[in-house]
């Protein structure tokens, strides 16, 4: 672990819903032994449209800024249906996936479900996870960005995702919000929440990399788009850049040269973790401490 990760400290108070279930086993890279209800976590309200998609609860809308039309995977902590949260609100994990994945990825392959109880067995406040679909124009990687020509996927995760939750769901307003990504969701991630610190206040990338390099775009576009760039204007926001050991395709020396280029209240801190390799299951194990170093920072109720 490199220098400047910052501490992720946090009690949970009280008799909670959502905690690790007793005998639930949270081994390296093994998935938790949770139940179906537990995995489910609390119910979305009637009339959205949701269904249940293990672990999550999943609905399409269109998007009144953006045009887009696609999908979001929302799912709530069990504490959320208590009575006594009902004017409870909870901060919002944002979770961005790579390309060409699907907006599953995160409950599917990463279990960040089975993260989140390791999380909140450590400690970390219950929060809420809505994984948004990016990859909205089939084949087409947008980069997370308002390209020209293409659907406005950039306004759709930054503005009609926000508008959409807070409309029905009780949780923090925008400003308030965290994002973690792995892989192109690692670039979008960090840039987001440096170009819109009015929706986000600390941001994880995972595997990432500095700048859009979707050869469907052009390319002074995409030299506009930069994970450096966006910090030179100093918004107060916090990111934890983690990779693991010789990956190609996000070196370590990144992170650092980033911590290096960064000024205060922009705050970056860097970790490397055990792995040779771009995929999944380097990244699955450490996606709870992650969490927790997340939600740290978000404002709670």
């Amino acid at each position: 672990m490199a220098s400047g990760r910052a501490g992720a400290s946090g009690g949970v108070g009280g008799t909670s819903a959502d905690t690790l279930p007793p005998g639930s086993a949270a081994k390296g890279d093994q998935a938790l032994q949770l139940s179906t209800s537990e995995r489910a976590g609390a119910s979305p309200p009637s009339g959205l449209g949701f269904t249940y998609a293990t672990p999550g609860w999943v609905t399409s809308f269109h998007g009144q800024h953006s045009g887009v039309t696609a999908r979001v995977v929302v799912w709530l902590p069990p504490d959320y249906a208590l009575p006594a949260n009902a004017h409870r609100t909870y901060p919002v994990v944002q979770l961005l996936g790579g390309y060409p994945a699907s907006v599953f990825g995160w409950m599917h392959g990463v279990d960040v479900v089975g993260a989140y109880y390791q999380a909140r067995a450590a400690g970390m406040p219950p929060a809420v996870l809505v994984a948004t679909e990016i990859n909205v124009e089939g084949g087409t990687d947008l980069e997370c960005l308002d390209a020209p020509g293409h659907p406005q996927v950039e306004t759709w995760i930054t503005r009609d995702v926000p508008a959409f939750m807070l409309a029905h769901f009780r949780v923090a307003r925008p400003g308030g919000w965290g994002v973690m990504g792995f892989s192109m969701g690692g670039f979008c991630a960090p840039y987001l929440a440096l170009t819109h610190p009015d929706v986000y206040k600390a941001a994880v990338a995972i595997n990432g990399y500095f700048t859009a390099s979707s050869p469907a775009l052009q390319t002074a576009f995409l030299h506009q788009h930069s994970v450096v760039l966006a910090a030179r204007s100093r918004p107060a926001v916090s990111i934890l850049w983690t990779t693991t050991h010789r990956d190609g395709s996000s070196p370590v020396t990144w992170g650092y040269g980033l911590q290096k280029a960064v000024a205060p209240p922009t705050h970056v801190a860097v970790e490397i973790v055990n792995g040779t390799g771009h995929a999944t299951k380097q990244w699955r194990p450490f996606v709870s401490t992650h969490l927790k170093w997340l939600v740290a920072l978000l404002p709670s109720a």
